[in-house]
């Protein structure tokens, strides 16, 4: 752990929102119980790793430094669905039919993730906390008023992006990890509506296999890795969202020295 007037290495929890893990360091630790805090950029439900959690003594100068750390990931991008959330806690847009998946090659894939490194400019997903005329991005995606609005863009930089691996789900071991992860997300995030969608779409697919990749991403702040998760699926034509997420490092804070 950090000197009380630095930041605190915490590790978020999946399903976990920051609050919720702001809390569990707090009750884990009294002597901060009455001590101001707030956590330094957010963590998506489904994702999990490195949170660092900064007391209120930290001047406002270095909190925006920590924020601008650059922050390392391990994802797993599902091929062959996209969704709203452009993750697997979303409704499904579009899928890909299992010819689509079968003409899918080992080195397109390599060419496509490859193709991700670089600086470029990014559209906020239609499901994140970024505010637009008073409210956020989920707000009007929820009322389905998305495209009523212009949804704004940021600079962002892929410095390094390594697949580790290419693997295939079943389609029952999909739902069941699917289910998994709805279940244990906190909060209302539209469970019982995904659970169901997804329920409807693997059903009738329960012979097949999906290719789920494994990507080492090195980021600058402000990526959303689900962004690039659904920009690869675009990529390959063949649709894709995030099936899984871990922050492994922001800065120099690893998740090996995580509170946990």
């Amino acid at each position: 752990m950090c000197e009380t007037n630095a930041c605190i290495n915490m590790y978020k929890r999946a399903g976990e929102t920051p609050l919720a893990c702001l809390a569990r360091f707090k009750e884990s630790h009294p002597a901060y119980a009455d001590t101001p805090m707030t956590y330094l950029g957010r963590l998506d439900p489904l994702a999990e790793g490195v949170l660092l959690l900064a007391p209120g003594s930290i001047p406002q100068e270095v909190r925006d430094d920590m924020l601008a750390f650059p922050k390392e990931y391990v994802a797993g991008v599902l091929i062959g669905f996209s969704t709203d959330t452009y993750d697997i806690l979303g409704r499904i847009t579009h899928e890909a039919d299992a010819k689509s998946l079968r003409m899918i090659h080992a080195p397109q894939i390599m060419g496509a993730v490859a193709g991700l490194v670089g600086k470029r400019t990014q559209a906020y997903p239609p499901y994140s906390s970024k505010p637009v005329a008073g409210k956020p991005l989920f707000q009007w995606a929820r009322e389905g008023k998305i495209d009523h609005i212009e949804i704004p863009t940021h600079e962002i930089e892929v410095y390094s992006a390594i697949l580790e691996r290419i693997s295939h789900i079943s389609a029952p071991k999909l739902l069941a990890r699917i289910e998994g992860s709805v279940q244990c997300v906190e909060g209302d995030f539209r469970q019982e509506e995904i659970r169901a969608d997804w329920q409807r779409t693997l059903g009738p697919r329960y012979q097949e296999s999906f290719p789920v990749l494994t990507i080492r991403f090195t980021v600058s702040s402000g990526t959303y890795i689900r962004a690039l998760a659904h920009e690869l699926g675009s990529v390959l034509s063949a649709h894709g969202c995030l099936l899984s997420l871990v922050r492994t490092a922001v800065g120099e804070h690893t998740s090996d020295a995580s509170i946990r």
